[in-house]
């Protein structure tokens, strides 16, 4: 089967936020939302990443299809022009300001049951302009994610604060570490691993 992928339009938005929030739900990393405000929840927050700058999605469909966003394979939605926070030495001391992350964003990657299995996300990836060799950041894990990372994306790293904040907004501080200066503030949500991925010592 040959499919071909485009930049999805605004007739795909209830495929892409329906099974988005749909196949995220069980996650373990999704937190403790309660199956029972679930929906409510995460439409919003979906339809809120989907609409931040620089956020676009891809969908995988059939060109011989006379309907082709009844029945699409999958989507994959990406963010470009990201920014993290990075800890820098200016002025003969350490600060920590939002830079550019220097690679892509993934959001999500989504493909059918059915067609799984088929290279259908390695597609989606391709297209979206993701090289599932190089580096890349992803916002939400899920048992497939997870999958796919270990199997084909070793150097892949999980920042779910990304999509917690605006692109110019600082991350929250709420822990304090020794730095070379003093105390220094870091945003919750990172590991000692991602510091150190990132230059943040």
């Amino acid at each position: 089967m040959t499919l071909s992928y485009r930049k999805a339009e605004a007739a795909d938005a209830p495929l892409i936020v329906s099974s988005w929030v749909e196949s995220y739900r069980t996650a373990h990393a999704a937190g403790m939302i309660s199956m029972a405000d679930w929906a409510q929840v995460m439409t919003a927050q979906v339809l809120r990443v989907l609409a931040r700058s620089g956020c676009e999605a891809w969908v995988a469909f059939h060109p011989g299809e006379n309907d082709q966003r009844s029945d699409l394979y999958g989507w994959i939605a990406v963010e470009s022009d990201v920014r993290i926070p990075a800890r820098v030495r200016e002025d003969g001391k350490w600060i920590e300001r939002m830079e550019p992350a220097g690679c892509a964003l993934v959001h999500y990657c989504y493909v059918k049951q059915v067609y799984r299995r088929m290279g259908i996300a390695r597609g989606l990836f391709r297209s979206a302009g993701v090289d599932l060799g190089n580096r890349f950041l992803y916002t939400c894990k899920t048992a497939i994610v997870s999958e796919l990372i270990r199997s084909t994306a070793p150097h892949a790293k999980w920042m779910p604060m990304i999509a917690r904040y605006p692109k110019t907004e600082p991350w929250r501080t709420d822990e304090t570490l020794p730095g070379k200066d003093g105390p220094v503030r870091e945003p919750a949500g990172r590991t000692r691993n991602e510091r150190k991925e990132f230059g943040i010592r």
